[in-house]
Protein backbone atom coordinates (compact mmCIF):
# COMPACT_ATOMS: atom_id res chain seq x y z
CA UNK A 1 0.00 0.00 0.00
CA UNK A 2 1.34 3.62 -0.73
CA UNK A 3 2.31 5.75 2.16
CA UNK A 4 -0.24 8.23 0.63
CA UNK A 5 -3.15 6.29 0.91
CA UNK A 6 -5.03 6.13 4.72
CA UNK A 7 -8.52 4.06 5.22
CA UNK A 8 -8.84 4.26 1.31
CA UNK A 9 -8.43 7.99 1.48
CA UNK A 10 -5.82 9.49 -0.56
CA UNK A 11 -3.58 11.84 1.20
CA UNK A 12 -1.84 13.79 -0.75
CA UNK A 13 0.09 16.42 1.57
CA UNK A 14 3.16 15.47 2.16
CA UNK A 15 4.28 17.91 4.57
CA UNK A 16 3.09 18.79 8.24
CA UNK A 17 2.60 22.17 7.35
CA UNK A 18 0.22 24.15 4.69
CA UNK A 19 0.08 27.84 3.25
CA UNK A 20 -3.06 28.16 1.68
CA UNK A 21 -5.17 30.75 -0.24
CA UNK A 22 -8.44 32.12 0.94
CA UNK A 23 -10.62 35.00 -0.67
CA UNK A 24 -10.51 38.50 -0.24
CA UNK A 25 -6.66 38.58 0.37
CA UNK A 26 -6.63 36.33 3.35
CA UNK A 27 -4.13 33.34 3.82
CA UNK A 28 -4.18 30.60 6.33
CA UNK A 29 -0.41 29.50 7.39
CA UNK A 30 -0.53 25.80 8.89
CA UNK A 31 2.20 25.11 11.36
CA UNK A 32 3.72 22.59 12.79
CA UNK A 33 5.74 23.37 16.16
CA UNK A 34 6.25 19.55 17.13
CA UNK A 35 7.87 19.29 20.36
CA UNK A 36 9.64 22.18 20.83
CA UNK A 37 7.81 24.98 20.51
CA UNK A 38 8.84 26.59 16.99
CA UNK A 39 9.23 26.06 13.31
CA UNK A 40 11.98 24.21 12.06
CA UNK A 41 14.51 25.55 9.21
CA UNK A 42 12.42 23.81 6.37
CA UNK A 43 9.22 25.23 7.84
CA UNK A 44 10.98 28.52 8.20
CA UNK A 45 12.20 28.57 4.71
CA UNK A 46 9.05 27.60 2.75
CA UNK A 47 6.86 30.28 4.54
CA UNK A 48 9.59 33.09 4.14
CA UNK A 49 9.35 32.19 0.43
CA UNK A 50 5.48 32.11 0.26
CA UNK A 51 5.61 35.69 1.79
CA UNK A 52 8.49 36.99 -0.01
CA UNK A 53 6.81 35.57 -3.56
CA UNK A 54 2.77 34.84 -3.52
CA UNK A 55 1.92 37.32 -0.87
CA UNK A 56 0.70 40.81 -2.22
CA UNK A 57 0.99 43.73 -0.22
CA UNK A 58 -2.03 44.40 1.26
CA UNK A 59 -2.80 40.34 1.94
CA UNK A 60 -3.38 39.17 5.58
CA UNK A 61 -2.43 35.75 7.19
CA UNK A 62 -4.21 33.55 9.88
CA UNK A 63 -1.34 31.46 11.52
CA UNK A 64 -2.78 28.11 12.88
CA UNK A 65 -0.85 26.18 15.37
CA UNK A 66 -1.88 23.31 18.08
CA UNK A 67 -0.91 25.17 21.03
CA UNK A 68 -0.62 28.85 22.22
CA UNK A 69 2.78 29.40 22.39
CA UNK A 70 2.30 32.66 23.80
CA UNK A 71 0.98 31.55 27.06
CA UNK A 72 3.26 28.72 27.11
CA UNK A 73 6.33 31.17 27.19
CA UNK A 74 4.61 33.46 29.49
CA UNK A 75 4.01 30.46 31.58
CA UNK A 76 7.43 29.26 32.04
CA UNK A 77 8.83 32.32 31.59
CA UNK A 78 10.67 31.43 28.17
CA UNK A 79 11.15 31.92 24.85
CA UNK A 80 11.20 28.82 22.48
CA UNK A 81 9.84 30.01 19.37
CA UNK A 82 12.60 32.55 17.95
CA UNK A 83 11.90 30.88 14.43
CA UNK A 84 8.16 31.82 14.20
CA UNK A 85 8.83 34.87 15.90
CA UNK A 86 11.19 35.85 13.32
CA UNK A 87 8.82 35.12 10.57
CA UNK A 88 6.29 36.66 12.20
CA UNK A 89 8.16 40.29 12.74
CA UNK A 90 10.66 40.06 10.12
CA UNK A 91 8.57 38.57 6.71
CA UNK A 92 5.17 39.12 7.98
CA UNK A 93 6.02 42.90 9.00
CA UNK A 94 2.48 42.95 10.76
CA UNK A 95 0.45 40.94 8.39
CA UNK A 96 0.28 38.23 10.93
CA UNK A 97 -4.12 39.50 11.87
CA UNK A 98 -4.70 36.32 13.90
CA UNK A 99 -2.98 33.73 15.60
CA UNK A 100 -5.41 30.17 16.49
CA UNK A 101 -4.05 27.93 18.49
CA UNK A 102 -5.88 24.69 19.90
CA UNK A 103 -5.44 24.21 23.72
CA UNK A 104 -3.91 22.91 26.82
CA UNK A 105 -5.31 19.87 27.34
CA UNK A 106 -5.14 16.41 29.40
CA UNK A 107 -7.26 13.59 29.41
CA UNK A 108 -9.00 12.01 32.15
CA UNK A 109 -12.24 9.20 31.96
CA UNK A 110 -14.98 9.25 33.66
CA UNK A 111 -17.11 6.31 34.25
CA UNK A 112 -19.16 4.60 36.94
CA UNK A 113 -17.89 1.81 39.20
CA UNK A 114 -19.87 0.28 41.94
CA UNK A 115 -19.23 -0.01 45.58
CA UNK A 116 -17.38 -3.32 45.20
CA UNK A 117 -15.49 -1.59 42.23
CA UNK A 118 -14.22 1.41 44.26
CA UNK A 119 -13.29 -0.94 47.17
CA UNK A 120 -10.79 -2.66 44.69
CA UNK A 121 -9.46 0.46 43.03
CA UNK A 122 -8.78 1.89 46.88
CA UNK A 123 -6.66 -1.16 47.13
CA UNK A 124 -5.01 -1.03 44.14
CA UNK A 125 -6.61 -4.40 42.53
CA UNK A 126 -7.20 -4.59 38.80
CA UNK A 127 -10.74 -3.97 38.35
CA UNK A 128 -12.57 -5.43 35.08
CA UNK A 129 -14.39 -2.45 33.24
CA UNK A 130 -17.26 -2.84 30.96
CA UNK A 131 -15.26 -4.15 28.13
CA UNK A 132 -14.12 -6.86 29.80
CA UNK A 133 -10.31 -5.24 29.97
CA UNK A 134 -8.38 -4.64 33.15
CA UNK A 135 -7.60 -0.70 34.42
CA UNK A 136 -6.45 0.48 37.79
CA UNK A 137 -6.93 3.51 39.07
CA UNK A 138 -7.69 5.91 41.49
CA UNK A 139 -11.34 6.51 42.59
CA UNK A 140 -12.14 10.73 42.09
CA UNK A 141 -14.41 11.79 44.59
Amino acid sequence: MHKGWLGGWLMPQEKSYFALRLPAGWWVFGLDLALVGDIDMCQYRYFANVVERRLGPADNVIIITHEPTWLLEWFWASSSSSNLRQLVRGHLRGRARVHLAGDLHFYMRHSYTSNKQQQQQQQGQPVADESGGQATAAAYA
